[in-house]
C-alpha cells in the first residue's frame, strides 16, 4: 500500500460558495417551475411552505413564497411521478402521496424523501388521495381502487386497514381522536370509526343530507364541520352544508350553479377559504369569517381557470392558491385581492423552435386557458432571454420553418391544411390554401420557393413559395410517416419517421419528387435528423441514437447509457465532437456526447419535463425547450463550471486532501453549515454522476480508501437542498 499523505496543504482548486462559477443550467421560464401544483401547506411549527406538483416536483419556501427551492424526483421517483399532496405531523416529519399508490416520508422538513409504500398499480393516475394521522405514530391513507391503509409506526410501514368494499375513498377526517370518517364518493354511505381506527364500518351518510356525491369534509371543532357535495344537475351543482352538533343535523350554507371542484383551508375555527373552478373558465374564491355560516363569493379577474387546486392560510392576512402550469397566487389581505407570483413566457408545450441566427429565434407553443387550446408563435431577438408574441392560430398543433431571420413558413390544420409565410421576421403573414387536409408533422423549406410538408403518411411539395402544392406520389414514401425533413441541397433531401416495416430512412435526389429507402439495422423510428457536417449525421429515436459518417447513407447505433424508455426528440451539434440530445425519459431528458456521437451520457438539467427542442451556438452555450413552456440555458456545456483562479475562502463548506491524491483521500466538513438536507455528488468532467452521499447533520468527515476511484479528474459538488453551494476539482493520480 502506498504511504498515506496526511500533509494538509493548500487545495489546488479551491472554489468558495460566493466565487463558485455558474451553475450548469439556469431556468429562464417558467419561474419557479412549470408543473401543475396539486397541494400546498404551511409546515406546522414553522414559517415554511411546502407545495407539490406533477413532474415529481417538491417546492419549499422559507420566505413567504418570495422564492422557492425545487426538489426533483423525491425518493428516486421517476420524472412523471404525480405528486398529489402532503401531510405533516410535526415540523420535520411529513408524508408525500400520489401516483401509483405511493407514499413517501421525510424527516428533514421536505428536502429528502424515502418511499415507504408503493401499491400494485401500473398507472400514475391511480393515486393515494388523502392521509390523516391521529398522533405521531398512528395514521391512515386512502386511495383509488378501494385502497385503505394504516400505520402504527409513524409511517415506516403500511398495511391494509380494511378490505372487502368496492368504493374509491376520497377524503378522511377525524372529529376527535376516536371518531373518524372516510368519504367514498357515494350518495348514501361512508366509512366510520369510533375507536381511533381500530375498527371501521360502512354506515349511512350523515342524517339530513341529500343523496348526492360528497367530496370534502372539514371539522373546525369537535362539533362544527362543513361538508361539500357536487350534484350533476344543471342547477346548483355545488353545495356546502354545515353542522354544529357533530353531524346530527345539517344546514345548507352555500349553493352555486357555476362552481365545482371546491377545496378548503381553515386558519382557525372561524376563518376559512375555498377555491373552485367555474363553468365559464375562471376561478372562484369563497371566504368565511364566521366558521362557515356565511360565505362571500369572488371571481378574481386575474385568476385564470384551474388556479385553485389547493389553498393555504399562511397567517391571518396571507393566503396562497396554486394550480395548473405552476400557477401561484398570494393574497396579502385575507383573500380580498390576489397577486400572481409565478412568471412564464410560454403557457403551454413548446412544440417547435428554430434559431436562424444565434440571437434571433422563433418558437411555437400550445396555449392552455379559457377552455380552449390554440397555438402561439413567439420571437426572441436576445438569444432566448425574452420573447414577444407575433402570431396565433386556433389550433393545438402547428409548425414553422425559417430559412433566415426574415423569411419563414407556418403550417397547421384547421378546416384543412393551412399555410402562411412571412418576409419581415414574422410580423406580417400571407395566407395560402394548400388544398389538402391532414395534420402536419414536418415542414422544411430550402429557399423561398422550394419546400415540403409531411404528415399522416402524406407528403406535398411546392416549387413556387406555397402558391401551389402537389402530392408526392412515389413508392419510396408509401407507408412512411415522416417526422423530420432535412435539405442538404436543392436536390438532395433526407427524411426520417416511422416506416411500416421499420427498415430505415428515405432520401431524395430530385428535390423531393422521388424517394429511395436506406435500410438501417435495428431502426425503429426517428424523430429528428441532424447533420453536424456534410459527412456526419445523427438520428434521434426511441431509446436509440444512430450515427452516419458518410453523409447519411450508412448508419451505426451509438452507445447510449441508461436509455431505457428514453424517447429522443431533438439533436444539436455545435461541433463535430460535442453534441446534445433531448427528449422524454423516466430519469433523464438530456444526453451529451464529447466523442463525436460514439457514446452518450445523461446530464442533469434540473428539469423533469419532457423536452422537445435543443439549440447550442457553441460547445458551452445552449438552450433546451419542452413541455409546459419550460426553457433553460447553460453557459457551461450543461455541466458544472469550476473557477480555478478562485481564492481560498475560510467559510468554505468542505475541504479535500490530499489533492492530487495518489491513493486514499478525505473530505472534511464544516459542521455549522452541514445540514440534514445536504449531499455530496461526485461527477466526471462530462457531468455524469458517479456517486452521491447524503450528509447527515454533525458529520465531520468522509474517508475514501485506495483505488476507490480510477485515475482521472473529478468534480465534487456540495449541495444544500437542490442547490450547488460549492464545487471542487479532485485529481486522482
Amino acid at each position: 500500500m502506498k504511504t498515506r499523505l496526511y500533509l494538509i496543504f493548500t487545495f489546488l482548486f479551491f472554489v468558495s460558495a460566493d466565487l463558485f462559477a455558474q451553475l450548469p443550467w439556469q431556468r429562464i421560464t417558467p419561474i419557479p417551475q412549470e408543473h401543475t401544483i396539486n397541494g400546498i401547506q404551511k409546515i406546522p411549527g414553522t414559517n415554511k411552505l411546502i407545495a407539490v406538483a406533477e413532474g415529481s416536483t417538491v417546492m419549499l419556501s422559507d420566505n413567504e413564497g418570495a422564492s422557492w427551492e425545487i426538489v426533483l424526483n423525491p425518493g428516486g421517483t421517476p420524472n412523471d411521478f404525480f405528486c398529489l399532496g402532503t401531510y405533516f405531523i410535526n415540523e420535520t416529519t411529513g408524508f408525500l402521496f400520489g401516483g401509483k399508490e405511493r407514499i413517501l416520508k421525510t424527516t428533514d422538513g421536505g428536502y429528502t424523501w424515502e418511499i415507504k409504500y408503493a401499491g400494485n398499480s401500473n398507472y400514475e393516475s391511480q393515486c393515494i388521495t388523502d392521509i390523516y394521522f391521529t398522533n405521531e405514530q398512528n395514521g391512515f391513507a386512502i386511495g383509488a381502487s378501494s385502497t385503505f391503509l394504516k400505520t402504527v409506526d409513524g409511517g415506516e410501514t403500511w398495511t391494509t386497514a380494511i378490505s372487502g368494499f368496492s368504493f374509491n375513498p376520497y377524503c378522511i377526517e377525524f372529529e376527535n381522536p376516536a371518531t373518524g370518517y372516510v368519504l367514498v364518493g357515494s350518495d348514501s354511505v361512508m366509512v366510520k370509526t369510533t375507536d381511533g381506527g381500530e375498527n371501521w364500518s360502512l354506515v349511512p351518510i350523515f342524517p339530513g343530507l341529500p343523496a348526492t356525491s360528497y367530496s370534502n369534509l372539514n371539522f373546525l371543532t369537535d362539533s362544527v364541520a362543513i361538508i361539500g357535495c357536487y350534484e350533476s344537475q344543471a342547477t346548483h351543482p355545488y353545495k356546502i352544508y354545515r353542522t354544529a352538533d357533530a353531524g346530527l343535523t345539517w344546514q345548507l350554507v352555500f349553493s352555486s350553479s357555476s362552481t365545482y371542484l371546491l377545496n378548503f383551508d381553515f386558519l382557525d375555527s372561524m376563518h376559512g377559504v375555498g377555491g373552485s373552478v367555474s363553468w365559464n373558465y375562471s376561478s372562484v374564491i369563497l371566504l368565511t369569517n364566521d366558521g362557515g355560516l356565511t360565505w362571500t363569493e369572488d371571481w378574481p379577474s386575474n385568476m385564470p381557470w384551474y388556479s385553485t387546486n389547493s389553498l393555504c392560510y399562511f397567517d391571518q392576512d396571507k393566503i396562497f392558491s396554486v394550480g395548473i402550469l405552476g400557477r401561484i397566487f398570494r393574497s396579502d389581505n385575507a383573500g380580498l385581492t390576489w397577486q400572481q407570483k409565478n412568471q412564464f413566457a410560454f403557457m403551454g408545450d413548446i412544440m417547435s423552435v428554430q434559431f436562424p441566427e444565434p440571437m434571433v429565434g422563433y418558437a411555437v407553443a400550445k396555449v392552455y386557458g379559457g377552455g380552449m387550446g390554440y397555438s402561439e408563435m413567439k420571437k426572441t431577438v436576445d438569444g432566448g432571454q425574452s420573447w414577444e408574441s407575433i402570431y396565433g392560430a386556433s389550433v393545438d398543433y402547428s409548425l414553422i420553418s425559417f430559412i433566415d431571420i426574415n423569411n419563414g413558413f407556418y403550417t397547421f390544420q384547421s378546416w384543412g391544411l393551412n399555410f402562411s409565410k412571412t418576409s419581415d421576421g414574422g410580423y406580417h403573414w400571407t395566407d395560402y390554401s394548400t388544398g389538402y387536409d391532414f395534420e402536419p408533422k414536418a415542414i422544411r423549406f430550402f429557399d423561398e420557393n422550394n419546400g415540403l410538408i409531411a404528415g399522416d403518411w402524406v407528403m406535398i411539395r411546392t416549387a413556387d413559395g406555397g402558391l401551389t402544392w402537389q402530392t408526392v406520389d412515389d413508392p419510396g414514401i408509401w407507408g412512411y410517416d415522416i417526422s423530420d425533413i432535412e435539405y442538404r441541397s436543392a436536390d438532395k433531401v433526407f427524411a426520417v419517421g416511422n416506416d411500416w416495416n421499420s427498415q430505415g430512412i428515405i432520401v431524395s435526389n430530385d428535390g423531393g419528387i422521388s424517394w429511395d429507402r436506406i435500410d438501417i439495422e435495428n431502426y425503429q423510428y426517428g424523430n429528428d435528423l441532424h447533420f453536424a457536417s456534410d459527412s456526419l449525421a445523427f438520428i434521434a429515436g426511441f431509446n436509440d441514437i444512430f450515427k452516419s459518417t458518410d453523409g447519411g447513407y450508412s448508419w451505426t447505433k451509438s452507445n447510449v447509457s441508461d436509455a431505457e424508455n428514453m424517447n429522443f426528440k431533438a439533436l444539436s451539434f455545435p461541433s463535430e465532437y460535442v453534441g446534445y440530445a433531448v427528449g422524454s425519459g423516466s430519469s433523464a431528458n438530456t444526453y451529451k456526447t464529447v466523442d463525436g456521437g460514439e457514446n452518450w451520457e445523461p446530464i442533469n438539467t434540473s428539469v423533469s419535463s419532457d423536452l422537445s427542442s435543443v439549440y447550442f451556438t457553441d460547445e458551452l452555450h445552449g438552450l433546451i425547450f419542452g413541455d409546459w413552456g419550460v426553457e433553460s440555458r447553460t453557459t457551461t456545456g450543461g455541466i458544472v463550471s469550476i473557477n480555478e483562479e478562485a481564492e481560498i475562502d475560510s467559510e468554505s463548506y468542505f475541504d479535500v486532501f490530499p489533492n492530487p491524491a495518489f491513493s486514499d483521500w478525505m473530505i472534511t466538513f464544516n459542521n455549522e453549515v452541514t445540514g440534514s438536507n445536504s449531499s455530496l455528488i461526485v461527477t466526471d468532467l462530462s457531468g455524469k454522476q458517479i456517486e452521491e452521499y447524503k450528509i447527515k447533520k454533525g458529520v465531520s468527515e468522509l474517508y475514501f480508501p485506495e483505488n476507490h476511484l480510477p485515475s482521472g479528474i473529478y468534480c465534487i459538488q456540495y449541495l444544500s437542498g437542490n442547490h450547488v453551494r460549492e464545487s471542487r476539482k479532485l485529481v486522482i493520480l
